[in-house]
């Protein structure tokens, strides 16, 4: 068990909140799978500088694998601070960026590789570099196993869970919305059209929206917005950044058709005035299997959780997939960001438990 906490400490202490970092904190995995002498495969991404790792254990290669269970977690962080990537222990707590979210399972895999290769069954390990931003990583890792023909039955997604079950959880889309106007000097606006102005109107019908959709459980959120060159100059471009959080994909197509439809109102209101929405990274919701064997074999209390993990990817490739991890995500992307040692125990036990079972059951 004290392999975890070292381990833990040295995953923490390699800072890795940027797309460019993630070697740093691939390097030294790999260097445990192979003194093991796992295959992997590192996986440069096509859309930024990070990277992932796919391994398999009790298995001869890494392709034509029809069983077994995927356990999936993610190398990168947060942006952090120097300070947060030296890892502490106070009152049986490990504080560090990355502590829960999500270097401890990382930790866990890497430490019960022994176990895991007394199994007569395959585990393929599954860790992402870009979960916290782009989201391609988990794209890369399904597209190698569907050239590989590498099919699990079950996988568990290691995000912080407090050791209950997410059966279920929102999908997520990132939107980047720009505003084009027309400049001109500020004594004479009728000369311009202030992007500012338009965009402000739109986040205003996205608040409208918030406000309906907020008891259903689907969230929408304006994180970030910026534009304009100064002040005596009629704004020509504004840039808004936001998300959805949906319950379902009923009511994702639904808010983004009151958004279309009220941008192209404004649009045919007012000449000169442009306005261009991207899609700047999707996650899938995970949906209730009601016939889950790997929700059976974890035997806890079963959640629906608005977070968004990349569970709905390996569920969507056609795996029995939940989330069921240690610590509490209240922790994660905050500035104390840690997790109990005793948590990382006990979902250690929890975990070797289930490995057994699968094991047992030949599952």
């Amino acid at each position: 068990m004290n392999d975890i906490l070292g381990i833990l400490d040295n995953l923490i202490s390699v800072q890795s909140d940027t797309h460019d970092k993630i070697k740093n904190i691939s390097d030294y995995v790999c260097n445990i799978l192979d003194k093991h002498n796992i295959i992997y495969t590192r996986i440069k991404h096509t859309k930024n500088q990070a990277e992932s790792i796919i391994a398999g254990i009790n298995t001869n290669a890494l392709h034509d694998i029809n069983s077994g269970l995927l356990l999936s977690g993610h190398m990168d962080t947060v942006p952090g601070n120097t300070e947060q990537f030296l890892p502490t222990r106070t009152n049986d707590k490990i504080f560090g960026r990355g502590a829960v979210d999500m270097k401890y399972f990382i930790a866990i895999l890497l430490a019960l590789i022994p176990e895991f290769k007394k199994q007569k069954f395959p585990i393929i390990l599954t860790l992402t570099g870009d979960e916290e931003t782009d989201v391609t990583g988990i794209k890369h890792i399904c597209d190698f196993m569907q050239t590989n023909n590498i099919h699990p039955h079950m996988a568990i997604v290691g995000e912080p869970t407090s050791m209950n079950t997410i059966v279920s959880h929102n999908g997520y889309c990132g939107y980047s919305t720009t505003v084009y106007g027309r400049s001109a000097h500020a004594s004479q606006i009728k000369n311009g059209v202030n992007a500012i102005y338009f965009a402000t109107e739109l986040i205003s019908h996205l608040q409208i929206l918030a406000k309906q959709y907020l008891e259903t459980g689907t969230t929408i959120n304006v994180g970030r917005i910026y534009g304009g060159t100064q002040r005596n100059t009629v704004a020509d471009t504004t840039t808004f950044d936001w998300e959805i959080r949906y319950t379902s994909d009923k009511e994702h197509r639904n808010i983004i058709q009151s958004v279309t439809e009220f941008q192209n109102k404004l649009m045919r209101q007012t000449p000169g005035l442009d306005i261009k929405n991207n899609i700047a990274e999707e996650i899938y919701a995970l949906s209730k299997n009601n016939n889950s064997q790997i929700t059976n074999i974890i035997n806890t209390p079963n959640i629906t959780s608005p977070i968004a993990t990349e569970a709905g990817f390996f569920q969507k490739y056609g795996i029995d997939t939940v989330v069921y991890g240690a610590g509490s995500i209240q922790h994660a992307h905050t500035t104390n960001e840690h997790i109990e040692i005793k948590d990382i125990f006990n979902y250690t036990k929890t975990l070797i438990d289930i490995i057994n079972t699968i094991n047992k059951n030949h599952l």
